[in-house]
């Protein structure tokens, strides 16, 4: 380290002797109106009064409440875009004034560019991270932490009662649910509209310990219970042809069957009443005990089973509540002709949301035993889902589950089985840093140049302290103090400038407008501590090592040169 005396010189040539807050306070200006016209934009949605004297001022939508609505929606957005833009312009300009006020001009430009710079990387990374781990929860929330699956060359889990049992009984193991996979067609009859789908089996009694199914039905619609048992769901729908209205609003509305009544010609001559009704020829010929013959037992009419698809799977074949839909299935039997194809109705009870395309277009739900017996290949899985107490026992449990099922089962985790992806996200990580690393390569130029000029100018300085027996050592170390100075403070402001700035975006939020791309509100923020080390670390080896050059050559000046004016 250097002594008090190089210390002291090198902040008389960092520090301005003379301030000047002048740009300091036309930043805070700047600042404060940009932060009005944001806050205003926010009130002007949110009180009647205010939205209604624009509207009066200028004359919005032409009369027309919801034209005037939809034009005072993008005035809001035009105001907070402009307060956006001069909060940042106003936050620059006021760091900057702020530098320029206790440091001198060039010095202060060297910090400013240091912090805008470890600012910038910082609020990139954050963002980056922050959706990179709003897509991991939604992964996993929709494919559980760990998987269990048949070994290579096998196709079907036969004893999968048993192995979820034991795979219960390793620790770490919070749930286990039985999924049966396979790609099917989908068909509407009425609109000869198909699409590619894969449908999961699911067992609705475990599937929340593992796939958080019931948080997608309440983004979207419909319940569980339907897959199960949809004679409540059909009854509804009998009983109330507008239920459709109002059903999803309800979440999972329980049916009160005690209250239904249904006609009895549109029911096959059946009169519902309550969860244990009998038919009516059932309730004659014993009421009768002999003294009559006893009517018939009606047939009972045949139950469509039920399917839940994911919002976009929906949306792209036009299909509403209770409508018919067929699977289609290549695995059938031979025919005349050759391989025919099954075939088997299904009925639409509700849609998941889950925020992913994969899952929202693709996925088709339906319970355990009607998909073993539309694919015919008896009570088998190909998948057991296992969910860890977190995600950082993951791996843990992954490796003691390979451990207990070697050579009967393979198991992978969640980032076994999106390993492309997190992979691809992680390069994309890493080749945003190195980019934006570029910004503080620049200013550690900066603060090469700065130095340099301020060595040209100094220059009859040095020599006569070389002159009076300064070492070249001393020489060094103040030039080194400098630099290290400015990127020190410039790497502290970066900081706690970027760090507000992701506190404030993960606080409040920065609206996303398409929210139906995005599959979310806001912008997600989040800042890893290692991230933070690592943009610390390279803002102040860069900043060393620009100083390098300027502390050689100051060292090498002697005192004749000083002198002579060279």
């Amino acid at each position: 380290m250097w002594n008090s005396f190089e210390a002291l010189l090198g902040r008389r040539y960092l520090m301005r002797a003379h301030r000047r807050p002048r740009v300091w306070y036309i930043g805070l200006a700047v600042l404060a109106l940009g932060s009005l016209m944001a806050i205003s934009a926010g009130a002007i949605q949110s009180n009647p009064s205010w939205a209604g004297a624009l509207t009066k001022a200028f004359n919005l939508g032409g009369g027309d409440p919801l034209y005037a609505q939809a034009h005072l929606a993008q005035l809001s957005q035009v105001i907070q875009g402009l307060g956006l833009g001069f909060v940042v312009i106003g936050v620059s300009v006021s760091l900057f004034g702020f530098l320029v006020w206790w440091m001198t001009t060039f010095s202060a430009f060297s910090t400013f560019m240091i912090a805008t710079g470890v600012a910038e990387v910082l609020l990139v990374l954050g963002v980056m991270n922050g959706f990179q781990g709003y897509l991991r929860s939604k992964l996993i929330d929709a494919h559980a932490h760990v998987s269990v699956l048949p070994l290579q060359g096998e196709e079907w889990l036969t004893n999968y009662r048993a192995l979820s049992d034991e795979v219960s009984s390793i620790s770490g193991t919070e749930g286990v649910s039985p999924v049966l996979n396979t790609e099917v067609m989908l068909r509407v009859p009425s609109q000869d509209v198909t699409a590619a789908a894969r449908l999961m089996g699911i067992d609705s009694q475990n599937i929340d310990q593992t796939v958080k199914l019931s948080k997608f039905l309440s983004e979207g619609c419909g319940c569980l219970s339907t897959l199960v048992d949809p004679k409540p769901f059909n009854q509804l729908f009998a009983s109330d042809p507008l239920a459709s209205m109002s059903y999803c609003s309800k979440g999972c509305p329980e049916t009160d069957q005690s209250s239904l009544q249904i006609d009895a010609d549109s029911m096959g001559n059946r009169n519902i009443k309550g969860e244990g009704s009998r038919d009516r020829g059932q309730v004659q010929g014993a009421s009768s005990q002999g003294l009559m013959m006893a009517l018939p037992r009606p047939k009972r009419a045949s139950v469509t089973p039920s399917l839940i698809l994911g919002v976009h799977l929906r949306y792209n074949l036009g299909l509403s509540l209770g409508q018919p839909i067929e699977i289609i299935s290549p695995l059938g039997d031979i025919g005349p002709h050759g391989p025919m194809p099954k075939v088997k109705p299904f009925q639409l009870t509700g849609w998941v949301t889950s925020g992913l395309v994969e899952i929202d277009s693709q996925q088709v739900y339906a319970s355990l035993a009607d998909a073993q017996r539309f694919i015919g290949v008896g009570d088998v899985v190909n998948e057991l889902r296992v969910r860890a107490k977190s995600i950082e026992d993951a791996r843990g449990l992954r490796d003691r589950l390979r451990v207990a099922l070697k050579g009967r089962a393979q198991v992978i985790d969640w980032r076994e089985r999106n390993k492309n992806l997190f992979s691809a996200l992680q390069l994309e990580r890493i080749a945003m840093f190195l980019v934006l690393t570029i910004n503080i390569l620049l200013a550690a130029f900066s603060i090469t140049s700065t130095l340099v000029m301020n060595l040209i100018e100094r220059r009859r300085e040095i020599s006569i302290l070389r002159a009076i027996g300064a070492e070249s050592r001393s020489m060094r170390w103040i030039f080194i103090s400098q630099g290290l100075t400015a990127g020190g403070v410039g790497s502290l402001l970066g900081v706690l400038i970027g760090g507000s700035a992701c506190a404030l975006l993960a606080s409040f939020g920065l609206p996303l407008n398409a929210e139906e791309v995005y599959y979310i509100s806001s912008i997600p923020v989040e800042v890893k501590a290692y991230d933070l080390i690592a943009i610390l670390f390279v803002a102040i080896s860069v900043s060393a090592l620009s100083t390098i050059y300027p502390a050689i050559y100051a060292a090498r000046i002697q005192p004749v040169e000083g002198i002579k004016g060279q």
